[in-house]
């Protein structure tokens, strides 16, 4: 209350650019935190805050705490190293290699693995129902609660929410930009992307295996 009503005096008004700056910034913060809402909003923002946290807590504990685990032939992972190789070699099933779900397994092999049908396994077993628990639930109940958030606060978007904190501030100057880019970019995409189909269809050719025409996600 202090700041507001400092904000409005005279002797606010006759500061320089940066104090100004600061006054506004503080006004601001305060705002973003609720301060500005009546009572009853303050606590409805405070339990949607909480909840927010919870969510992205389990969330992550999800990801920390999954079971699946996959079983592939030592050649199966050919491009992943020797190293890693051998320390999943043998640890569930005798001369089988133990893949979970877990970033320091999936990461490399999505990274180094030549061979299409293990990458391809990885990323079916990713989106499949029971992989990292109820996580799909949880990003959607994060994104409603972040909307009635950002609502609350008087944004239209929780985008608008975070860019508005941010260098570009608002979230349509970065969209404007992403879009800009879009345009400009896009012929260098296509060639770049010929280039790439043009790579794996060689290297299919190599390793013999059949082509399918097109550059998926898991490539």
């Amino acid at each position: 209350e202090r700041v507001l009503a400092f904000s409005k005096t005279d002797e606010c008004a006759q500061l320089g650019e940066y104090e100004s700056h600061f006054v506004k910034a503080a006004l601001k913060d305060f705002e973003r935190a609720g301060l500005a809402l009546s009572p009853e909003d303050a606590n409805k923002l405070k339990s949607l805050l909480e909840k927010d946290a919870a969510i992205c807590s389990e969330f992550g504990t999800n990801l920390g705490s999954d079971k699946t685990k996959l079983f592939f032939d030592p050649e199966d992972l050919e491009g992943c190293g020797e190293d890693f190789i051998k320390e999943r070699l043998g640890k569930d099933e005798e001369g089988k290699c133990t893949i979970t779900l877990k970033y320091p397994d999936i990461i490399p092999i999505g990274t180094n693995c030549v061979v299409a049908e293990t990458r391809r396994k990885i990323a079916e077993a990713r989106e499949g129902v029971g992989a990292y628990k109820n996580n799909l639930d949880l990003v959607a109940q994060g994104i409603a609660c972040r909307k009635e958030i950002a609502t609350l606060l008087g944004y239209e978007s929780w985008a608008e929410y975070i860019c508005s904190q941010r260098m570009s501030g608002s979230y349509k100057a970065v969209d404007d930009f992403l879009s800009s880019l879009e345009t400009k970019l896009h012929d260098a995409g296509r060639e770049n992307l010929d280039t790439l189909l043009k790579l794996k269809e060689t290297h299919c050719k190599e390793i013999g295996v059949d082509f399918d025409g097109k550059i998926n996600a898991r490539d």
